[in-house]
């Protein structure tokens, strides 16, 4: 629906503005949305990237000296293990060290609070990820464990932003889109 796709000149990588890029790690995710815009993607295990198309990825990046943001998103990048997410973020910054803004979109975050852990946390800090984006569609989707390890990504030094989808009869009201807003301010998720 995003017609990424026609801005891919590697598999898996959308560069549809100058200075940034969005590099779909995985198809997999913790939860499968209906309003996905990677639908065509997300869930099918023959759509899966490899180490060698994540190499392909990084070295558009590492030729792409425009480019300074690289969101990491697909699927979802916390379903990745801390190890193998190390690895694509180290060699992100070791092979393109002109990217100065590095940030990954989550679903996971709310999905399974538990994936969040001091060792992840120590990844993104080592590889100095500057913003996680989690997806929240409604207050009661913020718990006192989302709100713990929300706490624990910044603590880690990173920043975190809020996206929602408005949703028929889920969050399609005034005041619970206000409430949404404003517990997520209030855990410093802007």
């Amino acid at each position: 629906s995003l017609a990424e796709d026609q801005h891919s000149p590697v598999p898996g990588l959308v560069h549809r503005y100058p200075d940034r890029v969005l590099m779909l790690v995985t198809t997999q995710c913790a939860s499968y949305c209906r309003y996905c815009t990677r639908s065509r993607i997300v869930g099918d295990s023959h759509a899966t990237f490899s180490r060698q198309q994540h190499d392909a990825q990084i070295d558009y990046i590492r030729r792409s000296p425009q480019v300074r943001d690289v969101l990491l998103s697909g699927g979802d990048p916390l379903t990745f293990a801390d190890d193998r997410l190390d690895e694509i973020l180290g060699a992100i910054r070791a092979r393109a060290p002109h990217v100065r803004f590095l940030r990954m979109g989550s679903r996971t975050v709310v999905q399974l609070p538990t994936r969040i852990t001091p060792e992840l946390c120590a990844v993104l800090e080592k590889h100095r990820v500057q913003m996680v984006n989690i997806h929240i569609n409604h207050p009661k989707e913020i718990t006192p464990l989302l709100r713990q390890r929300v706490k624990m990504i910044q603590k880690a030094g990173v920043m975190m932003g809020l996206q929602t989808v408005c949703l028929k009869g889920v969050n399609d009201d005034v005041q619970v889109m206000r409430e949404l807003f404003m517990q997520s301010i209030e855990m410093g998720v802007r």
